[in-house]
């Protein structure tokens, strides 16, 4: 895989382990407070939009997708409260990257802990965690969900990267306590898929 670093893409023409521009149509979306937990909200985004290379995957149908993070600007801001926020986050923020991102050979979702700091097991890493989160300046959330127990009480937070780092947000507990969020960005992991015999055609003229 290092050796052929040229690839043709869904996308177009990239160079493994380089950042691209990807530009998608601007969308938007309305986040009722039923879903949400907090005052109904709007979320956007589209334009112009940097990839960071994440990794690679060959799929079990044997296609070849390169892996990229994806921040989703500051227009995709989003807050969550209490049980309702903490139930439908991971489903509000899986389906907006899904929307942002359906074009042909190409596909998304939000990123999760496991895709920075498990790994999941299809991915191939090009960089360490802490590279790719070093880039992504702000607060974003993770598709991903954690507890941790205080006395007798479990507390129930999602997953976020706040300024490089991994962290959580508690969003409800056990004594039926709820607490509203910051509002942080959405992160995507894009997926483009890679033609690989025209590829390996460009690479060997090259």
């Amino acid at each position: 895989m290092a050796k052929v670093k040229n690839l043709v893409t869904s996308f177009g023409r990239v160079i493994v382990g380089e950042e691209i521009d990807i530009s998608i149509p601007k969308i938007g979306k309305e986040i009722p407070k039923s879903v949400s937990g907090v005052k109904a909200q709007t979320i956007k985004t589209g334009g112009k939009l940097l990839g960071y290379p994440l990794g690679y995957e060959v799929t079990k149908k044997g296609h070849l997708n390169l892996i990229y993070l994806v921040a989703l600007g500051k227009k995709s801001s989003i807050a969550f409260a209490g049980e309702i926020g903490f139930e439908n986050a991971t489903n509000v923020l899986n389906s907006f990257c899904s929307k942002a991102f359906k074009q042909k050979g190409m596909c998304a979702r939000a990123v999760s802990i496991e895709d920075l700091e498990k790994n999941v097991d299809s991915i191939i890493l090009l960089a360490t965690p802490q590279e790719l989160m070093s880039k992504l300046i702000g607060s974003f959330w993770l598709a991903s969900t954690s507890s941790y127990e205080e006395g007798n009480n479990c507390n129930f937070c999602l997953d976020t990267i706040d300024n490089g780092d991994f962290s959580r947000q508690l969003l409800v507990d056990t004594e039926g306590n709820g607490f509203t969020s910051t509002s942080r960005q959405i992160c995507a992991l894009v997926k483009l898929r890679v033609n690989i015999r025209e590829s390996l055609e460009r690479n060997k003229l090259a």
